[in-house]
């Protein structure tokens, strides 16, 4: 419905339609579906690109640990406190 009371019919609208995009107008239920399908896909190319990636880490971890895991250790053996220092509890 316009400003001025009348309705703007269904061939007013498509036409705007065609016009703004260029291409032929197409039903709304159809392009609805296509639009579904491709976010549907793309959804599955980044999901699954997550996948890898945490894949990729988890291999890079147990590389890194099966190489180096030994120095590491030591590493953080130094670097621990080695008195036990009970801590009293106050109340």
């Amino acid at each position: 419905m316009l400003a001025s009371g009348t309705f703007v019919s269904l061939e007013r609208i498509m036409s705007r339609q065609v016009r703004r995009t260029g291409k032929k107008a197409v039903v709304n239920r159809r392009r609805n579906k296509i639009s579904t399908r491709m976010m549907y896909f793309r959804l599955l190319i980044v999901f699954g690109a997550i996948v890898l990636l945490c894949a990729l880490l988890v291999v890079r971890i147990v590389l890194l640990d099966q190489n180096k895991g030994e120095s590491y250790e030591r590493q953080v053996l130094q670097q621990q406190s080695y008195m036990n220092n009970p801590i009293p509890a106050k109340r």
